[in-house]
């Protein structure tokens, strides 16, 4: 056995000091519930979501099995704990004998690599990135790999990777093989610390919740940890096997050591997924993933990632089931707290971005936020803005610049398949999400009054105006019809907005008549 995360300091980290050292995973464990992390050098970005779920999966796991309440600061106890879950092989890297466990490698009957193919010798060749194009991030750009990018690399392969071609199916928590999991969160800051200790008091007060959901999870001695248990490619596992908190695997993976000592990591294609989740489209009691009630499915975050309408509807909307981690738990600070949205999405053979949000809260505005009737409410407010957006700024924008570049054409004439445009209003939707939710809040707080609203409607005037402005420069119109395109676009711009706008219409005709 090699590289044990029990108790070789593999993994780097930083402290309240800033320096940097290594410690073994019951360390990390220590520390965190201490208070003593504040980073993990190494780590790549799209690799942080994957290790804080694993982080708090893992702690809340051992924790119920050994019976605590809160975490021990100490390494041995965590040390203890951990091996109660699986013995020491499946806490290493590199196992020799092929019939044990290894870290997220489950074990083979044959104890051959008989049928596997090597597929990688640097972590990132087994990492989730899919960089067809090799230029937003570079295939295979380690040009030495330590332990740690191997353990990073192993997590995020085996919890959020999903189906990339016959044989390699993808996790049970995300709404099929194209879909990605997502993680909604409510935290007191950004500290790992702070946002470990949370998870594991959500965890605690969330397993009723999840042990009475359809599933039938098993409540006592359910399989927690996946890769502990052999896996022959062709059976699945059903969740009356496993625990709510089960740490899943996807892919039949094996890390050997060459000649020289360097690590290789093999791969066998599967008959079937290792969890029998196909037709739950990722409802499966996840405590990070919002569930769209409809069809049931867990939400799926396109391309244009955590856009104002999207998290909007993740807080609001009546058919969305917002995630455990969205409830208010007794230990939570009274005053601010942010909610966390992170997600590496996932395409038909594509990623398409990592996004990642950071949005505060008040402790008022998750107050009314948990409670259904102002819930409603609230969702109907920020409804009625984002029309403000949709049906009034963006509307404008697009019809005006497009009489703009097609030259003031007469009556309905506009070709509204010209894509000269586009990029106006992806630039004005990027300004709008910078004050988009300061004025919800602020509507919220004030119970809808017709002042708060109308300085939502100026500011949103006032940066689509300034959009249009810029962009009036940008495009060119037919040189024979400059100034009628100039001025009809203008007058086009200011009609459709202040048509939508009603409420600042309505105070700027007032100021006027005052003057």
């Amino acid at each position: 056995m090699a590289n044990c995360l029990l108790t070789d300091p593999m993994l780097p980290i930083e402290g309240g000091d800033a320096t940097c050292s290594s410690a073994s995973l019951p360390q990390v464990l220590a520390h965190l519930s201490s208070g003593m992390v504040t980073a993990f050098p190494g780590l790549a970005p799209h690799q942080r979501q994957a290790w804080h779920q694993f982080l708090v999966q893992l702690g809340a796991i051992a924790l119920n099995r050994g019976g605590l309440d809160t975490p021990p600061e100490d390494e041995d106890a965590w040390r203890d704990l951990l091996l109660a879950l699986a013995p020491e092989p499946g806490w290493c890297l590199v196992v020799e004998d092929l019939r044990q466990p290894a870290f997220f490698q489950p074990p083979i009957k044959e104890g051959s690599l008989k049928g596997f193919n090597r597929i990688a010798d640097k972590p990132d060749g087994i990492d989730v990135l899919i960089t067809a194009k090799n230029h937003d991030v570079k295939a295979f750009r380690l040009g030495a790999a330590d332990p740690h990018h191997w353990v990073y690399a192993l997590i995020t392969l085996q919890t959020q990777q999903g189906f990339l071609g016959r044989g390699n199916y993808g996790i049970a928590r995300m709404n099929g093989g194209f879909a990605s999991r997502v993680l909604v969160d409510l935290v007191p800051s950004a500290d790992w610390g702070e946002r470990f200790r949370r998870g594991l008091r959500l965890a605690s007060a969330k397993r009723n919740d999840q042990l009475a959901l359809p599933l039938r999870f098993r409540p006592e001695d359910g399989l927690a940890l996946l890769w502990t248990r052999e896996w022959d490619g062709a059976e699945s596992l059903s969740f009356d096997d496993l625990d709510p908190l089960f740490i899943e695997i996807c892919r039949r993976v094996r890390l050997t050591r060459d000649d020289a000592g360097g690590v290789m990591a093999w791969g066998k294609p599967t008959e079937a997924a290792r969890v029998a989740a196909k037709d739950l489209k990722g409802v499966v009691g996840d405590l990070w993933t919002p569930v769209r009630k409809k069809e049931p499915a867990a939400l799926t975050v396109g391309p244009g990632g955590f856009r104002y309408e999207l998290v909007a509807d993740i807080l609001t909307d009546p058919e969305i089931d917002p995630p455990p981690a969205l409830s208010n738990l007794p230990e939570d600070p009274p005053g601010r707290m942010l909610l966390h949205l992170s997600v590496l999405v996932r395409g038909q053979g594509t990623t398409d971005g990592l996004y990642e949000r950071w949005l505060p809260l008040t402790r008022e505005t998750r107050r009314r936020l948990f409670r259904r009737e102002d819930r409603l409410t609230i969702h109907a407010i920020a409804k009625t803005m984002i029309e403000d957006c949709r049906e009034g700024a963006k509307k404008a924008l697009r019809i005006a610049l497009l009489s703009l570049v097609q030259g003031g054409p007469e009556g309905d004439r506009l070709d509204f398949k010209d894509k000269r445009v586009g990029e106006a209003g992806e630039a004005l939707d990027r300004h709008i999400d910078d004050f988009f939710f300061k004025h919800l809040w602020l509507i919220v707080e004030a119970g809808g009054d017709d002042p708060v609203r109308t300085a939502w409607q100026r500011e949103l005037y006032v940066t689509a105006d300034d959009v249009f402005n810029d962009w009036s420069i940008r495009l060119t119109p037919p040189s024979q019809r400059r100034e009628r395109a100039h001025a009809l676009a203008e007058l086009t711009f200011t009609r459709i907005l202040f048509k939508r706008l009603a409420l600042l219409g309505q105070s700027i005709a007032r100021s006027e008549e005052e003057a």
